[in-house]
C-alpha cells in the first residue's frame, strides 16, 4: 500500500501548473515583511511599522492596500472597502484623517496619492498570504512531477507562512473571499504535504495532514484516499476500511454518488489484504 507512484499519480492533474513561479525570499532578506494571517504585522526593515497604524480600520486599510499594491486605488474604492454597510457621515474627512496618519506610520515615499492611492513597499517584498498561494502550487506541482521532497519543503512552508484567517474582526466581502482563497489553498497545501510525506515514507506526517484535509473537506475524495493509504501503512486497515466506508454513505446520502474508481480498487485492495476478515 505504500507506493510512491500511486502518490504522484493521484495529483498528476496538477501538472498544468505554470513553471514561472517567482522563487520566495525568506523575511530577513526582504525590505518589507508583511504578516496578514492573524494580527496585522508590517516591518520594513528592522522597523516595526503596524503599532504606528490609527487602530482596527488602519489595520484594515493597510490590508486592502497591500493586497492592491500593484495598481493605484481610487478613494472611492477604499470607502467601500473599509465600510461594506455604508460610508459614515463625512466619509471623505474620516478616510482623509485615515490617510494622513497611515502616511505617517508608512512614510510619505511609501504611501502616496490623493485621488488615487498608491501604496510602494520597499522591495523585495515578503507577504505571508502569496507566499501561501505561492507555495500551495509550487507543492502540487512538484508532486505531479515526482518531486516529492520539493513538494513537502513547498507545502510545509505554505502552511507555516499562513495558518490563520485575517481581520476576523472586520465584515466585509473582499475579506470572506480572501478568507476562502486562503482556506483552499492551506487544504491544498496539507494534501500535498501529504502524498508527499506518504511518498518519502513518512506516514506519520501523512497521517496528520491528511487527517486535517478530511475534516476540512470531508467529501474531498483525494484527501479520503491518501488518509486511506496512511491508515493502512500504519497497520490499521479496519480503521482505513471504515473511513472508506463512511465516505461512500457520505457521497451516496448527501450527493447521490459514488466513490470514484481509484479508491474503489483501493478498497478492494484493503479487503484482499485481509482488512475484512
Amino acid at each position: 500500500i505504500l507506493d510512491p507512484a500511486a502518490a504522484r499519480r493521484a495529483l498528476a492533474a496538477l501538472a498544468g501548473l505554470p513553471d514561472d513561479l517567482p522563487p520566495d525570499e525568506a523575511p530577513e532578506k526582504v525590505g518589507a515583511v508583511v504578516r496578514l494571517c492573524g494580527e496585522v504585522e508590517i516591518t520594513f526593515g528592522d522597523r516595526r511599522v503596524d503599532p504606528l497604524l490609527p487602530g482596527r480600520q488602519g489595520r484594515v486599510l493597510a490590508t486592502y492596500l497591500v493586497l492592491q499594491r500593484d495598481r493605484p486605488v481610487p478613494r472611492g474604492e477604499l470607502l467601500d472597502a473599509l465600510w461594506p454597510a455604508g460610508p459614515p457621515a463625512k466619509a471623505d474627512g474620516a478616510l482623509r484623517a485615515l490617510l494622513s496618519k497611515a502616511r505617517r506610520a508608512f512614510g510619505g515615499e511609501v504611501l502616496r496619492g490623493r485621488s488615487k492611492i498608491v501604496l510602494d513597499l520597499p522591495a523585495p517584498v515578503w507577504v505571508d498570504v502569496e507566499v501561501l498561494a505561492r507555495r500551495a502550487t509550487e507543492a502540487g506541482r512538484h508532486l505531479a512531477a515526482g518531486d516529492a521532497s520539493a513538494a513537502r519543503e513547498a507545502a510545509q512552508e505554505a502552511l507555516d507562512a499562513c495558518g490563520h484567517s485575517p481581520l476576523l474582526d472586520h465584515d466585509a466581502p473582499w475579506v470572506h473571499e480572501l478568507r476562502r482563497e486562503l482556506d483552499v489553498h492551506r487544504l491544498d497545501a496539507a494534501e500535498s504535504l501529504a502524498f508527499a510525506a506518504f511518498a518519502l515514507g513518512d506516514v506519520t506526517t501523512a497521517l496528520q495532514a491528511a487527517r486535517r484535509v478530511a475534516e476540512d473537506a470531508p467529501y474531498r475524495e483525494s484527501g479520503q484516499g491518501v488518509l486511506i493509504r496512511a491508515l493502512a501503512a500504519r497497520g490499521n486497515v479496519s480503521e482505513a476500511l471504515r473511513v472508506y466506508e463512511a465516505l461512500r454513505r457520505r457521497l451516496r446520502d448527501d450527493l447521490g454518488t459514488a466513490p470514484s474508481a481509484e479508491l474503489k480498487d483501493l478498497h478492494l485492495e484493503l479487503l484482499e489484504s485481509g482488512g475484512g476478515s
